[in-house]
């Protein structure tokens, strides 16, 4: 079977690390490896870092086979250390200007085998917040598709 909520996160991530804006960030996805350590150190070591979440879906209906999934949530996430990316040193890359090179890069793309990937309506495309330090861009996009019957 396929592996539906992988296949969404590593279209993200290979789409992002074809840009050159995201070239020295370190990208990183839920399924594969333990992202909190992973970030952890890419934070420490370039005080910028991406994580692709697991998707979230949601079935608007029972009655279709598969199931379809009708939206499908896409969340991006783009950490900053403040102190230490915009000292003399950082990257000259912020956490906004990631964030809405993501938005850019994943609107309208179309991985092979997948829905179209769209920024989030009925909900903020893109917020910010603070924790500790840490810069978060969240980036909101969905998706649509399903996993076919046996």
């Amino acid at each position: 079977m396929v592996n539906l909520l992988l296949d969404i996160q590593e279209a993200a991530k290979a789409r992002l690390e074809t840009i050159d804006d995201f070239s020295g960030v370190d990208i990183f996805i839920e399924e594969k490896g333990d992202p909190v350590s992973q970030m952890e150190q890419a934070l420490a070591k370039r005080s910028l870092g991406v994580y692709i979440a697991t998707p979230v879906l949601t079935a608007k209906t029972q009655d279709i086979p598969g199931p379809y999934f009708m939206t499908i949530q896409i969340l991006v996430q783009v950490y900053e250390v403040t102190a230490m990316n915009r000292a003399k040193q950082g990257s000259g890359k912020t956490a906004a200007f990631l964030a809405l090179y993501a938005s850019n890069a994943l609107h309208l793309f179309h991985p092979e085998g997948m829905g179209g990937f769209r920024i989030a309506t009925g909900r903020p495309a893109i917020t910010s917040s603070l924790d500790g330090g840490i810069l978060i861009y969240d980036v909101n996009l969905e998706t649509h598709g399903g996993l076919t019957t046996q």
